[in-house]
């Protein structure tokens, strides 16, 4: 495979680079001209430090969320991101919702879509804590030196040994379910998951979780994690997070 651009999961980019310095992987990039473009979790430096030996190139990281697309990003030349301000307001807040002081990392941030009519958020909260710092001379947006908190979608299994799965293959599976109404996927140990579901009003809740057990058992072998047990769990309601008060779809164990 020979792409221009290679654009995913910081986590899962890394794992592209260790295969194709392992030799397992033939995928090669353009230089100059090819880019890297990661976004979803965290940039390491280890993974920028594995992207610059397999492929030669500077990753260039990125962050959004659902609710707001994107927030900021890494330009070329510019070691920090920098704030889409043109397109949110984008602020990093205490846990009294005040201005974090520059020098400290936020309580959490909350985020203006400037763009969205149709269903406007005003001051969405995301729980990721945000350090601003100083900006490029002549640049006019906020800079972010420093962001933690964008691993929400991986889960990350020991059966012994370390494995990496990105809960964006739960999605996928949750895309096929029309009369699943609401769910939330929880990590209950080093080695095992469970999804719990509430179904659409008269839907045949048996038959569902049926298909769930299946469909989920096949991401997860698919993934590279058959060792991980998984459980499939009917439920007439789901907790929300204590901190935002959203029921988070992904719910992985802290490593």
């Amino acid at each position: 495979m020979k792409p221009d651009i290679l654009i995913g999961y910081a986590s899962i980019i890394g794992r592209l680079a260790q295969a194709k310095l392992d030799g397992t992987l033939q995928l090669d990039l353009p230089i100059p001209g090819g880019a890297i473009s990661t976004g979803g979790d965290s940039l390491t430096p280890g993974i920028r430090a594995l992207c610059r030996q397999a492929f030669g190139i500077e990753p260039l990281d990125g962050y959004g969320c659902g609710e707001t697309l994107g927030i900021a990003r890494q330009w070329s030349g510019m070691q920090h991101m920098v704030v889409f301000e043109d397109l949110t307001v984008f602020e990093a807040v205490g846990q009294n919702e005040q201005e974090s002081p520059p020098e400290m990392l936020s309580d959490h941030a909350l985020v203006t879509p400037l763009f969205n009519t149709a269903l406007p958020l005003l001051r969405y909260r995301i729980d990721d804590r945000i350090r601003f710092g100083p900006a490029p001379a002549g640049w006019p947006f906020k800079v972010i030196h420093e962001l933690s908190g964008r691993s929400s979608m991986t889960y990350t299994f020991r059966v012994p040994e370390k494995l990496i799965f990105v809960g964006t293959q739960f999605l996928h599976v949750m895309e096929f379910q029309p009369l699943v109404a609401s769910y939330q996927f929880r990590q209950t140990g080093p080695d095992s998951i469970e999804c719990c579901f509430i179904v659409q009003r008269g839907a045949d809740q048996i038959e569902i979780q049926s298909r769930l057990e299946a469909s989920i058992r096949q991401a997860l072998d698919e993934g590279g994690c058959a060792k991980v047990s998984a459980k499939v769990i009917a439920a007439h309601h789901l907790e929300p997070d204590p901190r935002s008060g959203k029921v988070e779809q992904n719910v992985p164990l802290k490593e």
